[in-house]
Formats: C-alpha cells, structure tokens, sequence
C-alpha cells in the first residue's frame, strides 16, 4: 500500500467489497490470525497484484521483477504531453476516467485486449 499509495479503502473499493478496509488495516497492523485463501486473493485484487505473488511473499520468497511492468518513468515532457492530450480530446478524457474506476482485475484483461490490438495495427 506504502509503494502504490492506496489507502485500506481504496484496496476495498478494488476488491469490490471482498475486503473491508478494517481487515486490510488488521492485516497491516499484523493482528489478524490466519488469513484465508478468499481474503488472499481478495487482497490481491485490491492492491492490484499477482495473486501468486502475493502467496509467495507471505511464504517469505521475495517478489521477482515482471519484464511487462517495469518501465522508465515517464519524463516530465511526455507526461505533460499526455495530460495534454487527454485534456484536449473528450474521448481520451472519457477513457482515462473509465480505465481509473477498473478494478486491477478488470484493468490487467482490458490492458491484454488493448496489447493485442495494438500488435495487430503494426
């Protein structure tokens, strides 16, 4: 939650509700006793990660890079080029704020179907 910075609402509100925000603060304060494969994966798809991942880190295997995610930020001219662009054109605006209400779930299949249709246009 510290590297993305969501709040315990936000990981419920992408969880859609299958983890309060009281259990996500129980399970960052360590008081919370066994935590079910549900609340798990729950977890997971509120802080917007690999379910298998998240398994391994509480197994204490450390986290591996993915290729797909690691990018250079963006500089601060693409960037501002980009909020220019979404600002200048009501489609990209209308876009970013359906993308921005996605649960990363639903976020990671668009981004699939997004991927491929971009190779195909190549």
């Amino acid at each position: 939650m510290r590297q993305t910075g969501l709040s315990a609402r936000e990981v419920e509100r992408r969880s859609e509700g299958s983890i309060t925000d009281a259990y996500v603060m129980q399970i960052v304060k360590g008081s919370t006793g066994n935590l079910s494969i549900a609340k798990a994966q729950a977890l997971a798809a509120g802080l917007g990660v690999d379910e298998d991942e998240l398994f391994k880190i509480a197994r204490g295997i450390p986290p591996k890079a993915k290729a797909a995610r690691i990018q250079e930020p963006w500089s601060a001219l693409t960037l501002a080029r980009a909020v220019e662009r979404i600002v200048d054109s009501p489609e990209i605006a209308r876009a970013v704020q359906l993308l921005l209400s996605l649960t990363p779930q639903k976020l990671t299949r668009l981004l699939k179907i997004i991927e491929r249709e971009a190779k195909r246009t190549r």
